[in-house]
C-alpha cells in the first residue's frame, strides 16, 4: 500500500484535477453507481468530535478518519486530522493512504469550482474570500489555479494571518489583495466565499447595501453543524435563487445556514442535478457541508498519480 504523508499527498493532487473526476463521481452516483452512507460523528465535547467517513463506487471503496480539534491552533497544531484511505472493492486490498487534511482542503475547494461552474459563474473574475485558514488558502488556490488572471480580495478578522497568505500568492503571482470593507468588497465580486470556523454569521443582508443587481454567487463552506452559521439568516431569507448543496441529506442535517433560516428541503437541489439554464434572480447560493464522495474524488486522483514513493 501507498502511503503518502501531506506533502505527498498535495503532490499527487490537483485541484482542477479534482474537480474534474468529482464531475465523474457525480454521474456515478445519479446513475445508481457512487454513494455514501450517513457519516458517523462522535463527539465528545461541545467542540471536538470524530467523523467517519465511507464511500464506494463500482471499483472503489474509500474511508475518511477525522477528527477536529478546535483549540489545536492555539497549540500551532492543526485543527482538523485525519486520512483518506482507498480499497479496491473487489478484493479488498488496500491501495492508498493520504493525509486526510490535505484531502478535506483540496477536495471541498475543488468541489467549490464545480458548483462555480454548474451554477453558470464560470465567467467570474472577481472573488472575496472571508477567512485565513487551511480553507480560505485552499479556495485561493484553488481558484488561482482555475483563472491565474483573477482578481482576489482576501477579509479576515485575524489580519496577519491573512497577511502572510496574501504575500504568499503574490509570490505565486496572484492578484490578490486585502480588504477591510466588505460591502464594497461583496459589491466588485462576482463570487464570494465564506471559509471561517466562526459560529456566527460573517455576512449578513446589510452587507450588500452597496449592491447592483449583478448575479451574485455565495459558496460556504466553513460550517459544518446544525450550531454554526457563516451567512446570517436574513441574507439566506433573502436569496431568491437557486439554493444549491453538495447533498441534500447532509445539508438537510447540518447545514445550520440553511436550518437557522428554516429553509424548506424541498429548496435544496442537490449539485449533481443543478442546471445552471434554470438560474433565477441574481442572488444564489451553494452550501457544501462534507461528503465522503468528495474525497472518493480525490483518491481516484491521487491513485494515477505516481510521485509518493513510502510503500508498506
Amino acid at each position: 500500500m501507498i502511503c503518502c504523508d501531506a506533502d505527498e499527498t498535495r503532490k499527487r493532487l490537483k485541484y482542477v484535477s479534482i474537480a474534474r473526476e468529482i464531475e465523474l463521481v457525480l454521474e456515478l452516483k445519479k446513475a445508481g453507481l457512487a454513494f455514501a452512507p450517513e457519516r458517523i460523528v462522535m463527539q465528545w465535547n461541545d467542540a471536538d468530535c470524530l467523523l467517519v467517513m465511507p464511500a464506494c463506487d463500482d471499483q472503489w471503496l474509500v474511508n475518511k478518519l477525522v477528527t477536529i480539534h478546535r483549540s489545536n491552533p492555539e497549540r500551532n497544531l492543526p485543527m482538523i486530522r485525519g486520512e483518506v484511505v482507498l480499497i479496491r472493492r473487489a478484493d479488498g486490498t488496500r491501495m492508498l493512504t493520504l493525509d486526510g487534511s490535505t484531502v478535506t482542503a483540496m477536495r471541498t475547494a475543488a468541489l467549490s469550482l464545480v458548483a462555480i461552474q454548474r451554477m453558470g459563474y464560470a465567467h467570474a473574475e472577481t472573488f472575496t474570500v472571508c477567512g485565513s485558514g487551511v480553507q480560505a488558502k485552499s479556495h485561493i488556490e484553488a481558484i488561482f489555479e482555475w483563472k491565474p488572471t483573477c482578481k482576489i480580495q482576501v477579509f479576515a478578522r485575524n489580519q496577519p494571518s491573512a497577511q502572510v497568505l496574501i504575500d504568499a500568492m503574490k509570490d505565486r503571482g496572484c492578484q490578490i489583495t486585502a480588504t477591510h470593507d466588505l460591502p464594497e468588497a461583496v459589491a466588485s465580486s462576482s463570487v464570494v466565499i465564506t471559509a471561517t470556523s466562526s459560529h456566527e454569521p460573517v455576512i449578513c443582508e446589510s452587507t450588500l447595501s452597496l449592491r447592483d443587481p449583478s448575479p451574485l454567487l455565495f459558496i460556504a463552506v466553513g460550517a459544518y453543524r446544525s450550531d454554526m452559521a457563516e451567512l446570517s439568516v436574513d441574507l439566506v431569507s433573502r436569496i431568491e435563487g437557486l439554493i444549491v448543496v453538495d447533498t441534500v441529506e447532509g445539508a438537510s442535517r447540518e447545514a445550520g445556514d440553511l436550518l437557522q433560516a428554516n429553509i424548506p428541503i424541498e429548496r435544496l437541489i442537490g449539485i449533481e442535478r443543478v442546471d445552471s439554464s434554470a438560474l433565477s434572480g441574481n442572488v444564489h447560493l451553494f452550501k457544501s457541508v462534507g461528503n465522503a464522495l468528495w474525497d472518493l474524488a480525490a483518491a481516484r486522483v491521487a491513485l494515477r498519480e505516481p510521485h509518493a514513493v513510502r510503500t508498506h
